[in-house]
């Protein structure tokens, strides 16, 4: 009989430990849900704590977590957050294996057939092979105001499809900033038809609506 309350403390002390270590190491599994624009920088610490890492540049300043959110979670979420003037801009959230580059697979010979040059279906359009480079660069920086002064320069005098464009406009988190975005292809889409690609990488149903506008779309 002693032996089974022995054991029973034990579990439960266990229990106890556990749970303490949840709370005192796992930030809440809805931290991220409660995240909103605007915050100060003392409400984010409140929600996970001192970053692990910052940047600062001219008023702007960039924390970086890597956090487990759950006991059973087998993968780190790395989470960036950026403050302007001490209140918060942007955030996004990731798995770090989400974004480690992926080796190619092995090539496979095959006999040489012969190649018959494949029309883009808008050549008038960047091609898909320099858009990459122009995405890339976009991608590398760190702040949002250098990211849309890189996409101002880097659409001049050029043509683009609706589905560059929508790839250019994931870059960014909120709706306001993708909108940015479109205004700076806009003019220079080849192929409006497609605009479907572009409203669906906007949340609000309202800014849907202001981007078929700004694209000449008609709406309800």
């Amino acid at each position: 009989m002693k032996a089974k309350r022995k054991i029973a403390s034990i579990l439960a002390a266990g229990t106890l430990f556990l749970a303490s270590c949840s709370s005192m190491f796992y930030p809440k599994a809805n931290a991220l849900d409660q995240i909103r624009q605007g915050m100060s920088q003392d409400e984010v610490t409140k929600l996970l704590g001192k970053p692990d890492f910052r940047r600062i540049d001219y008023g702007l300043e960039e924390w970086e977590y890597s956090k487990l959110f759950s006991p059973l979670d087998s993968d780190y979420t790395t989470v960036i957050v950026r403050f302007e003037h001490g209140e918060l801009v942007y955030m996004d959230s990731f798995h770090a294996a989400d974004r480690e580059p992926q080796l190619p697979p092995a090539p496979v010979v095959q006999e040489p057939v012969a190649v018959v040059p494949v029309q883009p279906a808008y050549p008038d359009a960047m091609p898909d092979r320099l858009f990459r480079d122009f995405h890339r660069k976009v991608k590398s920086e760190m702040f949002k105001d250098d990211q849309l002064q890189l996409i101002q320069a880097g659409v001049e005098h050029k043509l683009f499809t609706c589905r560059q464009c929508a790839e250019m406009m994931s870059l960014f988190t909120f709706d306001d900033d993708k909108m940015q975005v479109l205004r700076l292809f806009a003019p220079r889409l080849v192929d409006k038809e497609n605009y479907e690609t572009i409203v669906r990488e906007i949340d609000s149903m309202f800014t849907q609506d202001d981007a078929k506008k700004l694209l000449g779309i008609p709406t309800r």
